[in-house]
């Protein structure tokens, strides 16, 4: 007899494919290096790049070593590939990724997978049997696009790690990609330069002696980035007639009548449709009010002030969200499953998801210190380029489409201050 309701879990059809994170990529052969050239230059799209290299001469040509990256756009990923050329590393990504291109092309690139904020010791282990033959292995330990264009929390697992693999620890920090294609700007691209940093920060013998914590507070330090900053300190503007367009997804809140989700955006400009405030966001990326006092002039300090704001909801225990939204699961890139209406619910006691899939009642919980931050999405690419959230147990992830993309921030952020409100007590 099957039971009533199913809890953390869906009743599977026949035939069911579930991916397997703990597949060990094999060795990438010339063909595909070769063909991995041909992609990558074709979807860096004209950008120009730079590169500087600090200590990486203490490295030999054959060194293995672990390479930890800041994470704002794919563009990321295909061009940390492209710096390592001719060798081979294989970067640790978020499975719903292998759905960009054919899976088997990601595979044979040597990429590994796993879900994101969900724990997973498999991975580890395939970690090690990469860096045992001899191979380069990358990590995006942020998990996620940076919304801010900051550094965003780090789980200190990523310590863990380095102490495990025990081998020498390399950050590679990418400037200009939030700026070329930040993760709200509707898929648009602006053609702007690009610049990696590649710094050795811990040698074999740091790693072997110093503590998780001592790794994680370098580690840290070593993988800050501000894309605001960098902006200004290099002078870049940013001609784009479309630069503002999207802006109204993360700066959702109206500093002037604080109501939510009511903001607007067309090309330069950013408007509130409840009190009629309206921004230029300019070509330096600074916003001016043209009606009122200006209350922010960064994308930054708003975003932090949204962030307050949501916190101060937790803490007076009004926080809330309830919606029914249209839910997909992805046990496999090519096995997404359609499980329709779900009703999502998001308060103090972390995420509930009820619904009814392949006749039988189902229920996700994920309690708050379950996640330290929640996968969004904006225009994905997995998803006909949707506005999504998501959160996944051991073997399936669950995407939900908002009615309204504008409350994904606000759960992003009440996400990571209950973790951190959790923490604290």
């Amino acid at each position: 007899m099957e039971p009533d309701l199913i809890i953390n879990d869906l009743k599977y059809k026949k035939n069911t494919k579930f991916y397997d994170l703990a597949r060990v990529p094999k060795k990438v052969g010339p063909l595909m290096r070769f063909l991995e050239k041909i992609i990558i230059h074709f979807l860096r799209f004209g950008q120009s790049r730079s590169i500087t290299k600090i200590n990486m001469e203490t490295l030999g040509p054959r060194d293995v070593f672990l390479t930890l990256c800041n994470h704002t756009t794919l563009m990321d990923l295909v061009v940390g590939i492209d710096i390592m050329f001719p060798r081979t590393i294989h970067y640790l990504m978020s499975i719903e990724g292998l759905s960009v291109f054919p899976y088997k092309l990601f595979e044979a690139g040597g990429v590994f997978c796993k879900r994101r904020f969900n724990s997973d010791v498999s991975i580890v282990r395939v970690f090690k049997k990469l860096v045992s033959s001899n191979q380069l292995v990358g990590l995006f330990p942020e998990a996620r696009f940076s919304v801010t264009g900051e550094l965003s929390s780090i789980p200190t697992s990523t310590g863990k790690i380095c102490k495990y693999l025990g081998i020498p620890v390399v950050v590679m920090l990418f400037h200009g990609h939030y700026l070329v294609e930040p993760n709200w700007g509707n898929g648009k691209r602006r053609k702007l330069p690009i610049h990696c940093e590649q710094k050795l920060i811990l040698t074999k013998e740091q790693v072997e002696t110093m503590s998780v914590q001592q790794i994680n507070e370098v580690i840290k330090k070593e993988l800050y980035y501000n894309e605001w900053d960098y902006q200004k300190q290099n002078n870049i503007l940013i001609k784009e007639d479309f630069r503002a367009e999207g802006l109204e997804k993360i700066l959702y809140k109206c500093p002037h009548c604080a109501s939510e989700f009511v903001m607007s955006t067309h090309r330069t400009h950013l408007k509130c449709n409840n009190c009629g405030a309206e921004y230029l966001y300019h070509e330096d990326s600074h916003l001016e009010c043209l009606n009122f006092p200006t209350i922010f002039t960064s994308i930054s300090d708003w975003l932090h002030w949204e962030r307050k704001k949501v916190r101060e909801e937790i803490e007076a225990g009004t926080y809330y969200y309830h919606e029914v939204l249209q839910t997909y699961a992805y046990p496999h890139p090519m096995n997404i499953l359609d499980l329709g209406l779900v009703e999502v619910t998001h308060d103090l006691n972390g995420f509930k998801a009820k619904g009814r899939y392949n006749g039988a009642d189902f229920v996700f919980f994920k309690k708050p210190q379950q996640n330290f931050s929640l996968q969004t999405e904006f225009s994905c690419r997995s998803f006909n380029r949707q506005d999504i959230f998501a959160f996944s147990t051991n073997n399936n992830t669950l995407f939900f489409i908002p009615h309204n993309p504008m409350v994904i921030q606000k759960l992003y952020f009440a996400t990571e201050e209950l973790y951190n409100i959790k923490c604290e007590k």
